[in-house]
Order: C-alpha cells, then sequence, then structure tokens
C-alpha cells in the first residue's frame, strides 16, 4: 500500500461532506480569511486584493482530546473544488451555509480558556 500524499491527507477528513457556493464574509464565518484546505489560497473579503472573495464552504467536526467537538468552516477555492469534488466524494448543496450551533462554540472556548489557565490537567 503507498502511503499517501500530503495533499491526499489533508483532504481525507472531508471525505463526502456537502459545500455551499458562499460569498465570503468576515461577520458570518467569523474570522477575516481563511484558506483552501487543498492549496492553501487565501479566501476573504474584497479588502484583500490577492485573495477569492467566494469558494465552496463545508462545517467540518474537528476532534480535540479532552475537549467537547469543535465546529468550524473549511473552505475550498473555485479552481481546487472540480478539481478534488468527485475524487473525495463532495457534492454541492443550494441550501444556505449552515450556522454553527452557539451552544458549540460556547462549549469549545470555555474548554479551550480552562486549558489555558491550567495547561497540565495534573495540576
Amino acid at each position: 500500500m503507498q502511503p499517501e500524499s500530503r495533499q491526499e491527507a489533508a483532504l481525507s477528513p472531508f471525505r463526502d461532506h456537502v459545500f455551499h457556493f458562499a460569498s465570503f464574509d468576515e461577520r458570518r464565518f467569523g474570522d477575516d480569511h481563511f484558506h483552501c484546505i487543498a492549496c492553501w489560497k487565501t479566501i476573504a473579503g474584497p479588502e484583500h486584493a490577492e485573495a477569492e472573495i467566494e469558494g465552496y464552504v463545508t462545517v467540518h467536526e474537528v476532534h480535540y482530546t479532552g475537549f467537547p467537538v469543535a465546529m468550524q468552516y473549511s473552505w475550498v477555492c473555485n479552481e481546487c473544488f472540480p478539481r478534488y469534488c468527485d475524487e473525495n466524494g463532495w457534492r454541492l448543496s443550494t441550501k444556505s451555509v449552515p450556522e454553527i450551533p452557539e451552544e458549540t462554540r460556547r462549549a469549545f472556548d470555555s474548554a479551550y480558556r480552562q486549558y489555558l489557565r491550567h495547561p497540565d490537567p495534573s495540576k
């Protein structure tokens, strides 16, 4: 069996995800920019001259040991989405991008703040 390429490893957590085509909005997505999960191209608002201002976004669950499940937005640029769509089983939804539930954000943020105060759980 051949080892996965770096790109295959980066994309494998997103197999069979549902994506939504969207324009970037800092307030809506909670950050001033994101990077394409495939090529690392910047996706941001129009004030970032070199960035793409729209792309394909999905909500992705992230599991960190000892923390509640975190949910985050992950983006694929306009060039990479059609290139990697079929091999990763990505589907495109015409519905609005789902919101990350506030209680999910609060639970993770609270646990992370606690960790920053006491990074060694034995203390």
